[in-house]
């Protein structure tokens, strides 16, 4: 089952099922046997660790820990067979590979998810409006591309999706070799 979006968010119950992370509902996106594609509340507490639990029907599954921090960046990847690179747009808008790399100077744009909290804040599973002006992010965010600094032009939500997917804008720098360069992302 696809979760329905309604009023602007995802739900937190699809086909009868429940995810619930340290008692807090989960927005959820997919729902089958084998998967379930849920969002992470934003507000878990302090503790380092949460409980979790599947409810299907309202009857509750086995609880298990999940460990949680602040910020864990994840940046997406594009499908195979091209996982090992990125989900990262040029600034022509075309996706980056190989053949057809990003150019010294120019900006490109990747999404992720886990790097905390937007400020302002966001509802949980809440649909980022396309119109700004967006939340930024709590957290300080730094792009590395070769092991080289770059600049961050923006760090926020993703217009158009899931509040918790982040959009970050960065110069790609001059002097790089072409070819395959990785990219860290630190918040």
């Amino acid at each position: 089952v696809a979760a329905q979006i309604a009023e602007g968010k995802f739900p937190t119950e699809a086909g009868g099922v429940r995810v619930l992370v340290g008692g807090v509902p989960a927005p959820l996106l997919y729902v089958s046997a084998t998967q379930i594609n849920a969002i992470l509340p934003f507000d878990l507490g302090d503790d380092p660790v949460a409980p979790v639990v599947v409810e299907r029907d309202g009857v509750p599954g086995n609880v298990f820990a999940m460990t949680v921090v602040e910020a864990a960046p994840g940046p997406f990847q594009q499908a195979p067979p091209n996982a090992s690179f990125g989900a990262i747009l040029n600034q022509n808008g075309t996706l980056n590979s190989l053949a057809n790399p990003a150019r010294a100077g120019s900006v490109v744009s990747l999404w992720a998810s886990g790097l905390g909290a937007f400020s302002p804040p966001l509802a949980d599973g809440e649909i980022v409006g396309t119109t700004g002006p967006f939340p930024g992010l709590e957290a300080e965010i730094s792009v590395e591309f070769c092991a080289i600094p770059t600049e961050v032009r923006y760090a926020g939500v993703a217009p158009g999706l899931a509040a918790g997917i982040a959009q970050i804008n960065f110069v790609v720098p001059k002097g790089i070799s072409s070819g395959l360069a990785p990219v860290r992302i630190r918040a």
